[in-house]
């Protein structure tokens, strides 16, 4: 071999070391989405956000679905949904129940979900919400970025609440509502 090709050998073995597949890959996220009756739909875009309700201290999640061609649910097309609890409870299971129960029981491990479907529907939407006594457990974690997570073991019924812009023909009064990774 050459004095000028010696320089390629280790320039070689440090390219060969450093490629290939690793060992270790990332782990991939668990798919965050949330069902209401038959529709399931699928987080793009969420946020987090807290505030305070006089000496008690809650979180606000907000996630947002957008639309594509995967499928499309004519007037129930789009969803969000609007996560709410007092952040002073820790993490672990909290009740899901009603915003009213929520906001006069700040002490208690209640936590209140808002779900807005037809979101992204030429026409109006409905908004949905679960009513007192439940009886499903959302858990809440928090990742070491302070960020938290929910989610569901069981299905809880929804309540129609109202209707934005004449809301959606056909939308029922109630639904069996699930949410999964949500983060």
């Amino acid at each position: 071999m050459t004095p000028k090709k010696w320089y390629l050998l280790p320039l070689a073995t440090i390219l060969f070391a450093c490629g290939g597949k690793t060992d270790s890959p990332e782990p991939k996220k668990e798919a965050s989405s949330w069902t209401v009756g038959n529709y399931v739909y699928n987080s793009f875009l969420s946020a987090q956000s807290k505030s305070y309700d006089g000496p008690h201290p809650y979180l606000i999640f907000n996630s947002y679905t957008i639309p594509s061609n995967e499928y499309d649910y004519a007037g129930f097309t789009g969803s969000n949904i609007t996560v709410k609890f007092y952040t002073n409870n820790g993490t672990g299971p909290f009740t899901l129940t009603s915003a009213e129960e929520l906001e006069a029981r700040p002490t208690e491990k209640f936590i209140t979900i808002t779900c807005n479907i037809g979101t992204s529907a030429p026409r109006g939407e409905a908004v949905y919400q679960p009513t007192i006594n439940t009886g499903a457990i959302v858990i809440v974690t928090k990742d070491n970025n302070g960020d938290y997570k929910f989610n569901m073991l069981t299905k809880a019924t929804i309540v129609k609440t109202g209707e934005i812009e004449g809301g959606i023909p056909g939308a029922a009064a109630t639904y069996d509502f699930i949410l999964t990774n949500a983060r």
